[in-house]
C-alpha cells in the first residue's frame, strides 16, 4: 500500500527523478521540473539542495541560502543587515544573535584550517515550538579553478542542526549534512572528465551541556567535524576509488603480442635458413 501511495505522490516522484538526473546540472534539472509542476515550487525548493551561491556586493562576502533569505534580500551574518536593505526582515533574538556571531568566528577558523580558502557562513534562528531551543545552518563553499589536477571544481557543505532546550544538564542535537562536489579535469592521463555527486547523512546525539563559554557550539562543532571527516572518506571511496576501479577494468593497455623463447628460436632458424638459400642461389 505504501508503494502505491508513493507512486501517486508528485513530490516523491519529483525527488525520485532528481536523484536520477546528472548531479552537476541540479539547477537546470530543477528549473525544468518546476516549469512542468509550478504548484510544487515552494516544496521542491525546500527539499532539493542546490549548489551554494555567494554575495557579490560590497563588504565581507557571505553565502546565500534559504536560511538567511527574506523575500529577495539576504541577511549578512557579519553585519546582521539585509541586502538589498529591508526594514522588517527576520532577525534572531539578541541572545541568539550573540551566539551566531561567535559561531561565525569559530566556523570561519574551522574553514581556514580544513579548506585553506573558500567562504563560510552560519545562521541561527529560534524554535517557536521549543522555548530555549534553536536551529542553525552552517555552510561552506569552496571553488577551485585551474588547479594542478582540477580545471574547475566546487565543494559545498550544508549542515543543518536542531538543538533542544537543556534538560537535566543535557541537550539533544539533530544534524543533517549534505555535501555536493563537482570536478572537471583535462589532461593527457585521463582526458576530459567530469565527476559530480552528492551525499546526505543524518545523526543525533544527546550531550552534556557544560559550563563553558559556548557549550552548544562546542557540541555542534564536534558533530560537524566528525560528520565531515566520515563523509569525505565515504565520498572518496564511493566516487574516486570506485570510478578508478571501473575505468581500470574496462580499459586494458595494449602491449602487443608476447613472443616466447621457442617461437623466437624458430623465427631465427627460418631467417638463417632463408639467408643461406639466397646465398646459394646468388652464387649459382
Amino acid at each position: 500500500m505504501s508503494g502505491l501511495v508513493d507512486a501517486a505522490d508528485p513530490i516523491a516522484l519529483s525527488l525520485n527523478i532528481m536523484r536520477r538526473l546528472p548531479p552537476n546540472r541540479i539547477e537546470q534539472n530543477l528549473s525544468g521540473l518546476l516549469n512542468l509542476c509550478p504548484k510544487m515550487t515552494d516544496e521542491l525548493l525546500q527539499r532539493v539542495d542546490q549548489p551554494l551561491e555567494t554575495s557579490t556586493g560590497a563588504g565581507r562576502p557571505f553565502i546565500l541560502s534559504d536560511y538567511n533569505r527574506d523575500g529577495d534580500s539576504y541577511r549578512s551574518p557579519w553585519t546582521n543587515e539585509y541586502a538589498p536593505h529591508i526594514e522588517d526582515g527576520f532577525k534572531p533574538s539578541q541572545k541568539l544573535r550573540a551566539l551566531e556571531v561567535q559561531a561565525n568566528e569559530i566556523f570561519d577558523s574551522y574553514r581556514e584550517l580544513y579548506y585553506e580558502g573558500g567562504i563560510s557562513s552560519a545562521y541561527l534562528w529560534d524554535l517557536e515550538e521549543q522555548e530555549g531551543g534553536f536551529a542553525g545552518c552552517f555552510l561552506i563553499k569552496k571553488d577551485v579553478t585551474e588547479d594542478k589536477y582540477v580545471k574547475k571544481g566546487s565543494w559545498n557543505s550544508i549542515h543543518v542542526v536542531e538543538a533542544s532546550p537543556p534538560s537535566n544538564g543535557k541537550s539533544t542535537y539533530k544534524l543533517t549534512t549534505t555535501i555536493m562536489v563537482n570536478m572537471d579535469t583535462t589532461g593527457r592521463e585521463c582526458g576530459a572528465t567530469n565527476l559530480a555527486g552528492s551525499m546526505t547523512r543524518q545523526t543525533e546525539q544527546t550531550t552534556v551541556v557544560n559550563d563553558t563559554t559556548s557549550p552548544h557550539l562546542t557540541n555542534i562543532g564536534k558533530m560537524i567535524e566528525d560528520m565531515e571527516i566520515e563523509m569525505r572518506s565515504n565520498m572518496h571511496g564511493l566516487y574516486l576509488l570506485k570510478t578508478s576501479q571501473v575505468v581500470n577494468n574496462v580499459r586494458t593497455a595494449y602491449m602487443g603480442p608476447k613472443q616466447g623463447t621457442d617461437h623466437t628460436k624458430i623465427l631465427s632458424e627460418s631467417v638463417a635458413k632463408h639467408g643461406a638459400q639466397r646465398k646459394i642461389d646468388s652464387e649459382s
